[in-house]
């Protein structure tokens, strides 16, 4: 049985414990978000389980290149995938900002495209817009370039499926157009994906998206 999870992180050292649980109950793929790791630390990714590989992205590079690093990590997604899928994986896409990763799994005749996204905060601003903008295209690219037999997306979206969303409307824009379906409706409790409690607020912000 393939069993897929998606994790944000919030940094790796607080999401070592859950990480190993997910190891244990989801051996297939994994999904990460959020692992504030620099480009020179990826590889601790390898060795939070010896049964699993990965493949990951820094969300740091830029300000690593730029000298002295100052102020908490961020950013940054990947991939951890058990030993015995190795020789079925294949990395497709690696986006040097650090918030998209793709890989492609190979079984028997099926070729599973998985698209690992974090997307930036929601606001109005014209930046944030422009980036949502840059991203849709981003994944629309990946779904044209790659051959594929399913596709599973899933991520911190960091917005609700909404149309009076704009990120959920750039985006929606390119579900439909390959016939890809939000699954929020299939969780047991939608409406609660993150959470504030000392606010009170809640919302659905982490999706999977899957072709059928």
């Amino acid at each position: 049985m393939l069993r897929t999870a998606s994790f944000n992180l919030r940094g790796l050292r607080s999401g070592t414990a859950m990480l190993h649980d997910l190891c244990d109950n989801y051996s297939v793929i994994g999904m990460l978000q959020e692992h504030w790791l620099r480009p020179d630390e990826l590889d601790n990714l390898s060795v939070i389980n010896g049964d699993f590989y990965s493949a990951a992205v820094s969300s740091m590079s830029k300000s690593v290149l730029r000298g002295l690093v100052t102020g908490r990590p961020f950013g940054g997604v990947g991939f951890l995938w058990h030993r015995s899928l190795n020789g079925c994986v294949e990395i497709v896409n690696r986006d040097p900002d650090g918030r998209c990763c793709a890989l492609v799994l190979k079984l028997r005749n099926r070729t599973i495209l998985f698209i690992n996204l974090y997307l930036p905060c929601s606001d109005d601003s014209v930046d944030y817009k422009s980036e949502i903008h840059f991203y849709g295209d981003y994944v629309s690219n990946i779904l044209e370039s790659v051959n594929y037999t399913d596709c599973i997306i899933m991520g911190d979206f960091n917005f609700v499926c909404d149309e009076m969303r704009f990120g959920y409307s750039v985006f929606k824009a390119v579900f439909d157009e390959y016939s890809l379906h939000v699954c929020d409706s299939l969780m047991k409790d939608s409406s609660v994906i993150y959470a504030k409690e000392a606010l009170g607020q809640s919302s659905c912000i982490d999706h999977f998206v899957v072709s059928l």
